[in-house]
């Protein structure tokens, strides 16, 4: 039981520090690509912006994540106001 426990904590820390790596990477590169592309046109669908931000990506160690990641991501910054929301 001890084992099974130890090994759930090691996982959520693990899950924890993927994350953060994340955020200082990939998120902190594509928030940028998508506050630029939104702001040059606030018409594009939130799909349209991932296609542009994988079409634009400049991190040379790093592939970007695939359009429905985008998208999601896209999702959570549009919430918190760092991402213009689309305008039809």
């Amino acid at each position: 039981m001890r084992e099974k426990q130890r090994q759930a904590a090691g996982g959520k820390r693990r899950a924890e520090l993927q994350n953060i790596a994340a955020e200082k990477g990939w998120r902190r590169h594509a928030t940028e690509l998508m506050a630029a592309i939104r702001t040059k046109d606030r018409s594009l669908s939130r799909d349209q912006v991932a296609i542009e931000v994988i079409g634009q990506w400049k991190l040379p160690d790093t592939e970007p994540p695939g359009a429905r990641t985008l998208v999601e991501h896209l999702k959570r910054r549009e919430a918190d106001g760092s991402v213009p929301a689309r305008q039809k």
